[in-house]
């Protein structure tokens, strides 16, 4: 490898893990800002097929990335989005997006409506009631849930693959153009951020997956 191959590889690699810190990092954000408010709506508003909803935004978790590959690349070409942040952002959110809704809904319905009822008859409107008294209870879920979707859109392969070419290239692609060796290093060097952010959030990862599982 010469030196201006070199200096063309550790470029490129730069750019592939800075662009994998988007999509892990960012849509966290979004997700359980909408996610949990759509949970919310869902567990605690009886509206007509409020389950059939329910149903179908699990549906569309359990539907296989690689079976809607193709209308998004078609979307993303028509709006000028490929091989970009902005789009690899969009197609991993639609994916963890029903996955947030549907766990956080679980963790919300495992909660006591009675402590809405007390706050809101304290003065809280239904939205502060939320945030103020239900958010922080649901803590150790939200970073139960969010490790689930890092995991996800860290290691994830086949739509980045398909939406990236350069710019926005995720760690998963570059490693496939690598030789097997490096592949080998790289592979379990990109392993090392997932292990220590799991090992920092561990006590929380347990007591939000055991959220809920006894009830009074």
């Amino acid at each position: 490898m010469n030196e201006k191959t070199e200096y063309q590889y550790r470029e490129n690699q730069s750019r592939s893990g800075c662009a994998d810190l988007f999509p892990s990092d960012l849509p966290p954000g979004n997700k359980f800002t909408d996610g949990s408010l759509a949970a919310y709506s869902l567990a605690r508003f009886q509206f007509k097929y409020v389950n059939k909803i329910s149903i179908l935004v699990l549906l569309i978790r359990m539907l296989p990335p690689f079976a809607a590959v193709i209308p998004i690349f078609l979307i993303m070409k028509h709006l000028e989005l490929l091989d970009t942040r902005l789009g690899l952002i969009i197609a991993h959110t639609t994916f963890n997006l029903p996955f947030v809704v549907w766990m956080m809904r679980e963790f919300i319905l495992s909660l006591p409506l009675e402590i809405e009822e007390a706050g809101m008859m304290d003065g809280l409107t239904r939205l502060q009631a939320f945030y103020k008294l239900l958010l922080p209870l649901l803590k150790s879920s939200l970073v139960a849930v969010s490790i689930f979707c890092v995991i996800f859109s860290w290691s994830e392969f086949r739509l980045a693959f398909l939406l990236t070419q350069t710019e926005a290239k995720t760690m998963p692609v570059a490693i496939a153009e690598l030789s097997w060796q490096q592949a080998s290093v790289a592979g379990t060097a990109i392993i090392i951020p997932i292990f220590l952010f799991a090992i920092c959030v561990q006590k929380y990862l347990i007591r939000g997956l055991t959220f809920g599982a006894i009830k009074n």
